[in-house]
């Protein structure tokens, strides 16, 4: 509304009018857009008042006289300028910065390696060790369920029956999947070997 209203007291035509007005827009539009700090927002400003201000085609058009560009500056300055962090603060959005730290566990070589000298001989036909037996997994203990409502003991004993058909049918699955993952690797383990065999 200031600009029209200063586009009308200053007489402009309906051509300069819509310039200005569009001019005030996309410099507007422009701060929004890029969070611009009130320096290069003049500096935007003032980069459109010069193609409009100069006739030069196709880089420029001269529409607004030297008297109205003053004018126009003068009047950029004392209303929308004086008002810019308002403007900036009202019609931007929160800009929120997100920082997420990752650690590296890439494992790193070690500085220096020990001389060969110092390494002990192994037999390639001795017999290797044989791999300990893997323990036994440790059961899974399901804590009792407490009701503190007055529930019958048959719907408890249901409800405890359900649970532990569950846990057991999820338990099974994971078995059932660490199993199978286990046997792909085993395979290809199997067929990496032949390979560098054939070779």
């Amino acid at each position: 509304m200031n600009t029209l209203r200063f586009a009308r007291e200053k007489g402009f035509s309906v051509e300069k009018t819509s310039t200005f007005f569009s001019i005030i827009m996309r410099n507007h539009k422009e701060m929004v857009d890029a969070f611009l700090p009130p320096d290069r927002s003049w500096e935007f400003l003032k980069s459109l008042l010069e193609r409009h201000s100069v006739q030069r085609p196709p880089h420029s058009v001269g529409i607004f006289t030297l008297d109205e560009l003053k004018a126009i500056t003068s009047f950029a300055l004392t209303n929308y300028y004086a008002h810019f962090k308002l403007y900036r603060y009202a019609f931007t959005l929160r800009h929120v910065k997100e920082i997420d730290v990752r650690t590296s566990w890439a494992e790193l070589p070690p500085a220096s390696f020990p001389p060969l000298g110092t390494g002990v001989e192994v037999d390639p036909l001795a017999e290797a060790a044989p791999a300990p037996a893997p323990a036994a997994p440790i059961p899974i203990e399901i804590p009792p369920i407490e009701l503190h409502a007055d529930v019958p003991d048959a719907v408890k004993e249901a409800v405890e029956a359900q649970i532990a058909a569950q846990v057991a049918a999820m338990r099974a699955q994971l078995e059932q999947q660490y199993a199978d993952s286990a046997a792909q690797h085993v395979e290809q383990i199997k067929s990496l070997e032949t390979a560098l065999a054939a070779k």
